[in-house]
This record gives structure tokens, C-alpha cells and sequence, in this order.
């Protein structure tokens, strides 16, 4: 039998990492248990049978997997407890999703009268596209954490639980055959929000999942050999780097966007952040100072930006609510539905849907159309500041 190939990932925050779902995934043997339990519930002498693991190991894989509620027991039978998404599901996912993006890019267009006069409120609308701050504010705050946060309150969709150890997280595993069958399939759908917080400061990306995201907090998480070795040229401790490139960051915004040197001061330690930010390219370096190439959202700015999406998610929420059951009558043929809870196949789903409704209106030119480097995923980057207060 052919191996399967799977890669996981959650919706949700992981903030122990030994105790997640995620460790015992990294090793490829457990993916051949869950490639056929894919096919139908086993018992432990079967999996061992069909994978031609010893009994010793296939019951340290089940062990794990039934700690971290991978699998569940029902009888003899071991059932997987996750949506696992064959590569027919893929496909079948991306065309659901462009199909009802379709539809729901038309309703974004429909609301621009309103929203364009609030975007233009933000502080970093002088120096940031009303494109971008489109695809920031509606693709990403709206369709995504807000909507989605509306989607699990009305019991449609299903994240950012207790289900696994280790966080608040779904798990969703999905089937890799190809890498480059891989990167094309997820190549242009915007649907992933990479956050981490140090500080006041709030460093995001967005855009699709088709490679490496070269910006922060992504190349913080990696622990990316240059990165870090400028951080700590600040300081030992990661979190009090990140919160003086935050600064610096929040000292070019407050300057308009551009800034002199003389007025920046940045000299020693700060050179070697200035260099870092050039690098990701959160700066540009103009002949007598920097100019930032990313929005920086202040706590005020943040006002609006709720204000955009409480406001837009009502009209998304009943489009959504009146598609429901035409849209799980079109995924009732998944794979991973005859095993999950639909309202985590839902939560998949509609990341394919706004994803696919992001790409639509990139292309038609009312949002920015995220850029990539070589083999790097397509993304955006920004920065948000939180009161001291908060």
C-alpha cells in the first residue's frame, strides 16, 4: 500500500508545545496508523497487522495519540478523533471554496461605500494602500478572527478549544502527496492569521500557507539563526528584543511613516534591529532615514477596526447562515465527515471560503495581493500597539 504523507496544523494557540497533539505527529510511523484508520476503525492487532509495526510500537503510537485525544476507543476499535482531509477532500474544499468566495466577494464590494470612509480614519492611511488595509482589516480581522469567533458562539464551527492538551486548539491534519501538488493547491488562498505578543506589540502576518513566512513572529518561532543573533545583540531575552523593535516600529509611525536619522537616533545595538527591519522588509532606507512598508495600528486605530468588523460580520453572518445547509449538503461527501464533529469540517471550510473571497477580490483589484520571495508563502505583515494599560 502506498504511504500517506500528512501535515497538521491547528486553529487555535498552542502554549505548550510537549503536551500538544502536534509532538506525537512528528513521528512518520504514527502517520501510517492514521492513514488507515482513515480507511475505517481498527483495533490495535489489526493496525499492527497493516502497517507492519510491531505491537510494542503500534501501542506507544496509540498510547500518545489516545493522550492527546488524536484517536478515541469506542469498543475494541480505535476511531480518529480529528478531521483528517484526503487529497480528493482538497480538492473538493478548494472548489467549494471559490464557489461561495465568489459570493461573498460580491458582498464585501457591496459594503465598500462605508468602509473605505472608516479606513480612511486610520493613522497609517497615509502611508499604507486603502488596498492593504482593506485585505488587513475586512480579509483578515473580519472574515477571519471575528467571523470565525461569531461561527463557534452560534454553534456552526468549532476552535480555539480545550478539545487537545496543551492549549486552546482544533487539530486538522491534511494530505501531502506532492510538494509542489501541495503548494499549488494552497497557493493565493488568504486565510492564515500568524500572531505572537510581546509587550504593547502585536506582530502579524496573513496571506496563504503554500511556504515559509520570512517575517515575524514566524522567524522568532523558527528560531532563524540571523534573527535571533540581532536580538540578542539588544538583549539576552527574546521578548524585551521584540518589544524594542516594536518601538521602533511605533517611533517611525508616530513621525508620519518617515523619519530622519538624526531624529531616530539609532545607533549601536539599535543598528542591528534597523538592519533586521531592512532585511524583512518592515523598512525601506531612504538617503537621510527609513520609511516604514508595513501599517502600524494604534490602540485608537484598533476602535475603528472593531468598529469595521462588528459592523461587516452582521450582512457575512447572514450570508453565511443562509448558505449553511447548502454548504454541508456540498461537503457531506468529505472523507473527514464521516468520523468529526461537522462543525469542525465547517471551520476548514470556511477558511477555504474567505480565503477563496480574499484571492477573488485581490485579483480584481480591491485588495492588496500579497507577494512572496522564491519558494516563500504570500503574505502581508503588520503591527498592532495595545494601550499600556491593556
Amino acid at each position: 500500500m502506498r504511504a500517506r504523507k500528512y501535515t497538521f496544523y491547528i486553529c487555535g494557540s498552542i502554549s505548550v508545545y510537549e503536551d500538544s497533539a502536534l509532538k506525537p505527529l512528528s513521528n512518520v510511523d504514527a502517520h501510517m496508523v492514521l492513514g488507515e484508520l482513515i480507511e475505517e476503525p481498527l483495533t490495535v492487532e489489526e493496525l499492527g497487522r497493516r502497517t507492519g509495526l510491531s505491537g510494542e510500537e503500534v501501542s506507544r503510537i496509540i498510547g500518545d495519540l489516545l493522550r492527546t485525544r488524536v484517536v478515541r476507543k469506542v469498543g475494541d476499535k480505535l476511531r480518529l478523533n480529528i478531521c483528517v482531509f484526503t487529497r480528493r477532500d482538497i480538492y473538493r474544499l478548494r472548489e467549494v471554496g471559490f464557489t461561495a468566495g465568489e459570493e461573498l466577494a460580491d458582498l464585501v464590494v457591496g459594503n465598500l461605500d462605508w468602509v473605505d470612509p472608516m479606513l480612511k480614519k486610520l493613522s497609517c492611511y497615509p502611508y499604507s494602500s486603502l488596498e492593504l488595509l482593506r485585505l488587513v482589516v475586512i480579509g483578515a480581522y473580519t472574515l477571519d478572527l471575528c467571523v470565525l469567533e461569531l461561527l463557534f458562539e452560534r454553534g456552526l464551527a468549532l476552535c480555539s478549544v480545550k478539545k487537545h492538551p496543551g492549549g486552546e486548539y482544533v487539530l486538522f491534519g491534511r494530505e501531502v502527496l506532492d510538494a509542489e501538488e501541495h503548494r499549488r493547491l494552497l497557493r493565493g488562498v488568504y486565510y492564515g492569521c500568524h500572531s505572537d505578543t510581546w509587550g504593547r506589540y502585536t506582530f502579524r502576518t496573513f496571506g496563504d500557507h503554500s511556504g515559509y513566512r520570512h517575517a515575524f513572529p514566524d522567524v522568532v518561532w523558527s528560531r532563524r539563526e540571523l534573527v535571533m543573533r540581532r536580538l540578542e545583540e539588544v538583549s539576552e531575552d527574546v521578548g524585551e528584543a521584540m518589544e524594542e523593535v516594536g518601538l521602533l516600529l511605533e517611533r517611525i509611525a508616530c513621525e508620519g511613516g518617515v523619519v530622519e536619522l538624526e531624529r531616530l537616533d539609532v545607533v549601536g545595538a539599535y543598528e542591528a534591529l534597523a538592519s533586521l527591519l531592512l532585511e524583512l522588509e518592515y523598512i525601506a532606507r531612504l538617503e537621510a532615514g527609513y520609511k516604514l512598508l508595513i501599517p502600524v495600528l494604534t490602540p485608537e486605530d484598533m476602535n475603528v477596526v472593531k468598529e469595521i468588523s462588528a459592523r461587516l460580520s452582521d450582512p457575512v453572518m447572514r450570508f453565511i447562515e443562509g448558505k449553511f445547509e447548502e454548504l454541508r449538503s456540498s461537503l457531506e461527501d468529505l472523507r473527514a465527515g464521516r468520523w468529526a464533529d461537522f462543525r469542525e469540517v465547517f471551520t476548514e471550510a470556511w477558511h477555504w471560503i474567505f480565503g477563496a473571497a480574499n484571492n477573488i477580490l485581490a485579483n480584481r483589484g480591491y485588495m492588496a495581493k500579497p507577494t512572496s520571495k522564491g519558494d516563500e508563502a504570500e503574505y502581508v505583515k503588520w503591527l498592532e500597539i495595545t494601550s499600556a494599560a491593556e
